[in-house]
Order: C-alpha cells, then structure tokens, then sequence
C-alpha cells in the first residue's frame, strides 16, 4: 500500500549515509542508481500528509484474520481556492515591485500554472486611467506613450481560481522620456512561476465502524500512544520546517501492544489555561475582523464632486494649511473580506456619493441638518453630563 502511495518502503527499511532517514523516501528513488537518498529523493511535508490521509481512508483495520478489509472515510482534502489565491497574490506582489518604474512597454502575466490543480489561476487587467500609458486587457500588454515628466499609473487585476476572486493594484511609475522612441527601453516581461495548489484537511467520521467493532482511542501519560503523540512526547516531535518533518511522523511501522501503527503528529501545545484561552479568544477576534470598502479618494476630488452635483463655482473652495499630526492617508484594504466572505461593493463611490448628497438635500436630510446646527444639543450635554463627576 505504500507504493500505491508513493512511497519506496525497500528504501525506509535501508539506512542512509548518516544511519537515520530522514523521511519517507519516493517510489522514484533508485537504490541501485544512487546509493544513498537526497533531499529531492523524499516526500515533502504536504505530500507526506496525502499519503497518511490516503492509506487512512482506504484501510482503517482488518478483521477475519486479515480476510476482511474495515475502509474510512475519515479524512478527505479539498482545493482552498481562497488560500491558493492568496499564494498567488504573494508571488505576484513580489514580480511587480521590480516593475514599479517603467520605460518601456511591459507584458503583464494572464495566468499562473497552479500545479496539482486541473485549473490555472487567471489575471484581468484593467487601467484605471489610461493618461500616460495604454493597456490592452487582451493581450496584458502596457504600451508606454512619451511624456516630459516623471508620471505614475494605477493598473487593477482580478485574479481567479475557480468561483473566487480576489483584487489586487499596483502603482507603475513612467520616467519621463524625450520627443523620439530613443530612450524607450526593450518591453518587459513580468512572469510569475508554477504554484503548488493549497489543499484543505476534511475530517468526517464514519458511524459504520461500530458495525465491527468499538474502538476507543485515550493517549494519557502512561499510554502506549503517550510516546508518539502527546505534547511532552519523546519519539515524535512536531515540526512545521520543511526540513525538519520527518521527525514529526514514524517513517517505520511502529509496534505498539498487537498493532503495528504509522503515527503522525500534525500540532503540539501545553494544556490550555483560562489565561491562554483569554488571549486565544482575543487573537481570533482580531483575526476575524474584516475591512469593507474602497474608492480611496483625495479630499479635494470629493469637495469638487459636490460642487460639481450642486452646481457650485470651486471658487467657493478655500484653501487651508494642514493641522498638526495631519493624518495624510485613510485607506481601507478590503481584500480579507473579498476573499474570505466572497464580498464585494454593491454601490460603487461615484454612484453611493449622488445618493448621500441627494439625502441631505431631501426633507428628512435638511430637518436633520438644522437639528445638528442649531446648538440644540449643547443643552443636552450640559442637561446630561455638567453635574456627572
């Protein structure tokens, strides 16, 4: 069963350079090619983890003497298109900082091979203006037009992996170039590598087991399981680095009691206390928040927008110098929520703004804003809080 898994069991039972394996060694590897296993010759943690769902779920246990085979469903995996998206985004951040300034035309990416996946991850683009460069949301191709001085552009992508979404925006600088194309540099290319898909870990019980039998699983200190899977536990040791996993699993059949056991340990922790779960609750709820909104906006785009609604002169716009500790940016990034909650605005900035003003100038708006203005509700502060110590 390990084979069909992926495993070269012949290679576990062999002793490496150093006398000690370190992991599960892949069906791939050749003893008679190459003596000994390297670090690409064994399976990699999220493939290790495939191979302990997979035997699970195919055999819980035998019975009739190993005529009869008890399967699990135990455990299932699915594709986090979310977390995929968000592995995307990382790789992608990390391509378009070294673009950040242009003087050239500039290819953008259209989509991300995501290996262990039947899909690929797609990217639309679009410009938010289109003052200083041209981008053809076809072909992902920035056309750098020629300009005086130094200018910076807005682009916006839609990256999809299956029903999900998730926005992301960059800032292109364009360096100012001369009349002719001399100093317009080659076209740039922006690539983003190959992704590994992100699985999800699904855990379902199976209530037909109790038709064979009952099995009850306890691991205290003196258990025979106590060595391998509880915190404090001497033979297995959990580990999330890559290079140090193997130690978080039995690479040989253990021998516990009758059994022969394989025993993975995917996390460790101290038992909790009332004070770690105060600050655990508090960690998630801070985790658990989620910024709504978009359409950053400069002040002074705003107050025209009014004036333009209510057809005023900006004439009637008086400028002022900055306050002290003048906050220079409110920005909200929404991204969590899109990806997460699949959340998205229902009224957009130019159409949302038209209906505030129109509010304001209704009755209801003009009864509230008089009842604001006319220090009213001075006298229900000194009613209220003048005689509070």
């Amino acid at each position: 069963m390990m084979k069909k898994y992926g495993i070269n069991p012949d290679a576990s039972k062999s002793t490496s350079s150093t006398n000690q394996l370190a992991g599960w060694v892949k069906s791939t590897y050749d003893p008679e090619v190459k003596e000994y296993p390297t670090l690409h010759d064994y399976l990699t943690p999220d493939e290790v983890i495939a191979a302990f769902i997979g035997m699970y779920n195919e055999v819980w246990a035998y019975t009739n003497n190993g005529e009869a085979i008890i399967t699990s469903d135990y455990y299932t995996t699915s594709v986090s298109e979310a977390r995929t998206l968000q592995l995307v985004k990382v790789a992608l951040d990390e391509q378009m900082k070294k673009y950040a300034t242009i003087k050239g035309d500039l290819n953008l990416p259209l989509e991300v091979v995501i290996n262990g996946s039947d899909k690929n991850a797609t990217i639309e683009w679009e410009a938010v203006d289109e003052e200083n460069f041209k981008l053809n949301s076809e072909t992902g191709i920035i056309t750098v037009t020629r300009t005086s001085s130094k200018l910076s552009q807005t682009i916006k992508g839609i990256i999809k992996f299956g029903e999900t979404t998730l926005e992301v925006t960059y800032k292109i600088e364009v360096t100012a170039t001369s009349s002719d194309d001399s100093e317009k540099e080659e076209t740039k290319t922006v690539v983003v590598d190959a992704l590994d898909v992100v699985l999800d870990y699904n855990f379902t019980l199976n209530n037909d087991i109790s038709k064979y039998s009952q099995f009850i699983w306890e691991v205290t200190d003196d258990s025979d399981y106590a060595a391998y899977l509880t915190s404090t536990s001497t033979k297995l040791t959990y580990s999330d680095d890559a290079a140090e996993f193997y130690k978080s699993y039995s690479v040989k059949l253990e021998s516990v009691g009758d059994y022969y056991c394989l025993f993975i340990k995917l996390g460790e922790g101290e038992e909790p206390t009332l004070e770690n779960s105060r600050d655990e609750v508090i960690q998630q709820m801070t985790e658990d928040l989620y910024k709504v909104g978009e359409n950053e906006k400069a002040n002074i785009e705003i107050v025209k927008i009014i004036l333009e609604k209510l057809g005023k002169p900006e004439s009637l716009i008086t400028y002022v110098a900055d306050r002290h500790g003048h906050d220079q940016r409110y920005a909200i990034d929404p991204e969590k929520a899109m990806a997460e909650l699949e959340w998205a605005p229902t009224t957009m900035f130019k159409d949302g703004i038209v209906l505030t003003i129109d509010w304001y100038m209704s009755e209801e708006g003009r009864k509230w804003t008089e009842e604001c203005t006319s220090g009213e509700y001075l006298n229900w502060i000194e009613k209220n809080y003048t005689e509070r110590k």
